[in-house]
């Protein structure tokens, strides 16, 4: 690879000026010149770029060699000046080297020139490193003292021979807390400022013997009396025959503060200051064993994970759930003894270890306690909010051989209550393991039946119960398991619990959408009807992949309808009401499933944008019972018509039910009266 020179040429010839340039591309560089015929040229040439080498004619008709070398050694730069010139004589050539040319090259002779530039290049690098040297040299003295004086590090300089301080900075005095004249030229052993005695003989002999000292912690004492510690380092010097050690302390004192503040971050969390796993397992294995110890006392650990933790971070944001996460904390700790442990795992997941109980009756109480205390409404973002919580309980048992067995069995039974339908405490027995197991591989199977696309759509004709006649569908999941068809019940609250039910929500949209629209036309016809879990339905997102829906299946927004349970819409009315106004501007129908079963009333809904009740198939197989469920079925509909909304009757099995439903003037209704629910190509083709 060619090496590169920039080169600047004062001659007023261009063929010669090229020669040169060629001749030196010959010799192995790679040639970027500049040619100028007069001083100003020069100058600004010098200006502007930085320069290998100048090589000059000794006379041009506006200049000469001569007026070019003092122009370079106005400018200051070291630059090798070679005149390439077959004017004039020897004589000249010997008063241009006296004036500073580095060479003279005949132009008759013009291949000793590359030689003359490869050798005043090296020369030209020499004198910049001897230069340097120079400089550097000059310049260490001066350096020392600077860096000795200055160092934001404690710096002293002690004479060996009789350990005789002699300089010290003020980083040193500032950080022992005495006065300059207060250390210069005392012994280190006339100070009482190294507390431990031993160590410092130990470094002094370092000093003595191996001419240097590695990185040692040392503590002492400033003048005030204050404890501190300094890492303390350095070398031997000779200085004028002379032994001296420089030593180094870096203060640490404040580091050791530190230190402490964080051990105690690392052992607990930062959101709640609750002890982490780490420390809660320490913990434990204390309690562990001094448990057995007592066997006539009760030890117990405790696995509390929040209900629908994930709806308050979807709808009111992540700082809500953090302000939410420290409420459910301290009202933990005031249930709570203050021999009891109470940590946080992470997430909305809590650890409690109950400390020595007189029995499974006491911690089974104190879990009333903690979930009473939990679900009391919690203001936030100015709304009150109500969380539960699903507790799992781990009595000790010689059976256990430590304590992360309590934990586990714990974690399990804390499983058993969510599946058992949440806000209530589970105490571990052996078979809840083996369901957990049979969970986990559920969860297992939904995820590849997700990846695989194994559900399918089976749907359920709406009737008008007036006029008769199909008006929608509402599309049913089901799982095409290879083991048989499984219903939603099978699954459904695994895949919720599982953050799995999003994404078979939007499968369940799509292929709705799709179906429908293709078997019936795009914009006319019967509408369809899809539930919507309550984790997605307070996705801020819904209202845009609904739309996506839509576009590509081409159905009209006014054949699709969105199912949402009482309950889901009324854990948070803000959140609800905006998501459900967004879906109505697109035009899709919104109504309450099961209504009824709920904690609302119809004058709650007076603020959300709905389109229709559904109601609940336990009020409808009840209406044949005398238990005054026909008088509120009745007075269900006669009120939802007075608010402008349709109603839609589920589970109608009887004539009995459908002539009741017709009489009291219900818009709707389905059931296996009617039709069972019906795969998609048995349904559409049938119609």
């Amino acid at each position: 690879m060619n090496k590169p020179l920039r080169v600047l040429q004062i001659e007023d010839s261009e063929s010669d000026a090229a020669l040169v340039v060629r001749l030196l591309e010959k010799a192995g560089y790679d040639v970027r010149a500049e040619r100028v015929e007069e001083a100003g040229q020069m100058r600004a040439a010098l200006a502007t770029s930085a320069w290998d080498v100048v090589i000059a004619d000794y006379h041009l008709p506006r200049f000469d060699a001569p007026a070019a070398l003092r122009i370079l050694h106005d400018s200051g730069r070291d630059i090798p000046f070679i005149v390439v010139s077959g004017a004039v004589g020897e004589s000249v050539a010997v008063e241009l080297m006296k004036a500073g040319a580095h060479d003279y090259v005949m132009k008759n002779n013009l291949p000793r020139l590359a030689p003359a530039v490869e050798r005043e290049l090296r020369e030209a690098q020499t004198r910049r490193e001897r230069e340097q040297a120079e400089e550097a040299l000059r310049e260490s003295e001066e350096r020392f003292a600077k860096a000795f004086h200055l160092s934001p590090v404690g710096n002293a300089l002690v004479r060996l021979s009789d350990n005789t301080i002699v300089d010290v900075n003020h980083a040193q005095l500032t950080m022992i807390g005495y006065r300059r004249e207060e250390i210069v030229g005392k012994r280190s052993g006339e100070l009482d400022i190294f507390a431990d005695r031993a160590l410092l003989d130990q470094i002094a002999r370092r000093f003595h013997e191996q001419g240097k000292v590695e990185e040692t912690e040392l503590p002492f004492r400033r003048k005030d009396g204050a404890l501190g510690y300094a890492i303390v380092s350095g070398e031997v010097l000779n200085v004028g025959g002379e032994r001296y050690a420089l030593k180094v302390f870096n203060d640490i004192t404040s580091r050791k503060q530190a230190e402490e503040k964080l051990t105690y971050q690392a052992l607990h969390d930062p959101l709640t200051g609750l002890p982490n796993r780490t420390l809660f397992m320490e913990h434990l294995d204390r309690m562990f064993r001094i448990a057995q110890r007592h066997p006539e006392s009760c030890l117990a650990v405790l696995f509390l994970d929040l209900d629908r933790f994930k709806v308050v971070n979807d709808s009111l944001g992540h700082l809500a759930g953090d302000e939410l996460l420290t409420a459910v904390a301290a009202r933990l700790k005031g249930v709570l003894r203050q021999s009891d442990v109470v940590a946080r795992l992470g997430g909305d997941e809590f650890l409690i270890a109950l400390d020595l109980l007189p029995g499974l009756h006491e911690a089974e109480e104190i879990c009333r306690r903690i979930l009473q205390q939990i679900r009391k409404p919690i203001s936030l973002n100015g709304e009150d909010f109500v969380v539960t919580a699903s507790i799992g309980v781990a009595p000790a048992s010689p059976d256990y051989a430590g304590p992360k067995e309590m934990v586990r069995d714990a974690d399990v039974a804390m499983y058993r209550a969510k599946e058992a339908g949440r806000d209530r405490f589970e105490v571990f027995d052996a078979s809840m393991r083996d369901k957990l197991l049979f969970l986990l591989e559920l969860e297992a199977g939904l995820r590849r039946a997700i990846q695989r696309e194994e559900f399918a759509l089976h749907y359920q004709p709406i009737q008008n119960l007036a006029l008769g006649g199909s008006v929608g569908y509402e599309a049913l999941l089901r799982w095409d398991h290879p083991l048989g068809l499984r219903l939603p019940g099978d699954f459904l609250q695994t895949a919720e619990d599982t953050g799995l039910m999003k994404e078979i929500d939007l499968w369940v949209l799509r292929n709705a959408c799709r179906q429908v629209g293709r078997n019936h036309g795009a914009s006319r016809g019967a509408y369809v009807s899809v539930n919507v879990s309550g984790s997605h339905f307070s996705d801020p997102h819904l209202p845009l992949r609904v739309q996506e829906a839509l576009s590509e299946s081409g159905l009209h927004p006014s054949r699709l309808v969105l199912e949402i349970t009482e309950t889901v819409m009324m854990e948070n009315p803000a959140a609800t009401a905006r998501i459900t106004r967004e879906l109505r501007e697109l035009g899709v129908g919104v109504q309450i499933d099961d209504f009824g079963t709920g904690y609302s009333s119809l004058s709650r809904l007076l603020n959300l944008p709905i389109t229709a009740l559904k109601i609940g198939q336990s009020f409808v197989a009840s209406m044949r019972d005398s238990n005054g469920a026909a008088g509120i079925v009745s007075a269900v509909v006669t009120m939802a018509h007075g608010l402008g909304l349709r109603v839609v009757a589920e589970g109608i099995e009887t004539r009995e039910q459908f002539d009741f439903l017709r009489r009291i003037e219900c818009d709707y209704g389905q059931g296996y009266f009617f039709s069972r629910p019906l795969p998609a190509v048995e349904l559409f083709n049938g119609n």
